[in-house]
């Protein structure tokens, strides 16, 4: 899967209907963003600003799902709302819900433990996808079980509002540029918004988690995916493809390295308002590369099969590294062999979860067949990858 090669996009011309397909340096893309999270979250050496990886979800995540309602668009004449919103489910929430319950087990056993101290609240707000809000007027950023759920709360009422709104834009006959100009007011106005907060005095939790504030990232995907998707990047624009991955690369790894984004350097917490964009500009760059050079070596490296793994894998990787950490950090497991045996834990416990949870839920209720299968038994007929690269970022 991660080596296979594709025809150059931008070999193909215009007049042909657009495809989005699986692209395998996408899924390397996941890899990168959840291992900046994980290094964050994880040490012993911590990654200051690896916090940002989440930018990265956001804005794939809206350039994915625009592209393929596009692409519907194109193929079918119209969007089916209820279709979508069905491979959303089926997608997110029975690994969700995996997750949850081992949470509810565990807070159970230990009910009188510091990270288990709002987690029935905690529930609830990861269960309606409202956490973002539950957190975000809060007075505290990650302290227990489930505070990592606020950005699939921002995802997933992204994933109920925008759809619906190109769908009613399209149904009003709103021109292509008419749409364009509506997403680009979308992404001033997310950065206007910030500023304002951040200048009035809010607090970090407001600005890190709020829709409004980390719309950016995802109005920005938006834009990419109406683009590609029309096919109206002009060529001397896209001759520039295999080179831009590596300007990105650049700028995330500054943006992830750089102590000037720790999420504790000072009080001001302006972090939030200079590095989501930065990391959304640089996001932008790498994907635009990858879609129209399937065949550079940027998107040869993004290929690789264990990137392209661990891509796949990545949503289960967020929804289990969080708790799982908190525990073995909690409980002070540290497998005798201190700091560092302790983070080792933290990988292999959720590595073991993970490929559990992706093999056994994931793939037999998104792939629509059972028993599960491991890596190497196929069912015939069967797809079972996720369809036209709808995995959660």
């Amino acid at each position: 899967m991660g080596g296979s090669e594709r025809p150059d996009t931008a070999a193909v011309p215009d007049s042909k209907p657009f495809r989005l397909g699986r692209r395998p340096a996408l899924d390397g893309l996941r890899a990168i963003a959840i291992l900046a999270v994980i290094g964050f979250h994880y040490g012993p050496t911590k990654v200051a600003g690896g916090y940002l990886g989440v930018d990265v979800f956001f804005v794939l995540s809206g350039f994915l799902i625009t592209a393929l309602l596009v692409q519907e668009r194109s193929n079918t004449g119209r969007i089916s709302l209820k279709a979508f919103y069905m491979r959303r489910a089926k997608r997110l929430l029975p690994a969700l819900f995996v997750m949850l319950a081992a949470v509810t087990v565990y807070a159970a056993m230990f009910p009188h433990r510091p990270e288990t101290q709002h987690v029935w609240r905690d529930i609830i707000a990861a269960v309606f996808y409202v956490a973002n809000w539950v957190h975000g007027f809060s007075h505290h950023l990650e302290v227990g079980l489930l505070d990592h759920t606020w950005s699939l709360s921002v995802e997933e009422q992204f994933y109920l509002l925008w759809p619906a709104v190109l769908v009613l834009m399209v149904r009003k006959g709103f021109s292509r540029k008419t749409i364009a100009i509506v997403v680009g007011t979308g992404v001033l106005a997310s950065l206007i918004d910030t500023q304002l907060l951040y200048r009035h005095g809010s607090f970090a939790p407001r600005l890190a988690y709020g829709l409004d504030t980390r719309g950016v990232g995802l109005l920005m995907g938006c834009l990419l995916g109406l683009a590609v998707g029309w096919q109206v990047i002009p060529d001397r624009i896209r001759r520039y493809a295999p080179y831009t991955p590596w300007l990105g690369f650049l700028m995330l790894a500054v943006l992830f390295l750089s102590h000037r984004y720790a999420l504790f350097a000072g009080q001001s917490y302006r972090q939030f308002v200079e590095a989501p964009p930065l990391v959304d500009i640089a996001t932008v760059l790498i994907i635009f590369g990858v879609i129209y050079r399937e065949r550079s070596a940027a998107a040869r490296l993004m290929s690789i099969p264990l990137a392209v793994w661990l891509g796949r894998v990545s949503y289960g990787v967020y929804l289990w590294h969080f708790p799982i950490g908190t525990v073995v950090a909690s409980h002070h497991l540290t497998m005798g062999l201190g700091d560092p045996g302790s983070q080792l834990l933290k990988v292999v416990l959720t590595l073991i979860v993970v490929t559990l949870s992706f093999y056994l839920v994931e793939q037999p209720i998104l792939g629509g067949y059972w028993p599960p299968r491991f890596p190497g038994r196929r069912r015939p007929g069967v797809d079972h990858t996720p369809a036209a690269a709808e995995v959660r970022s």
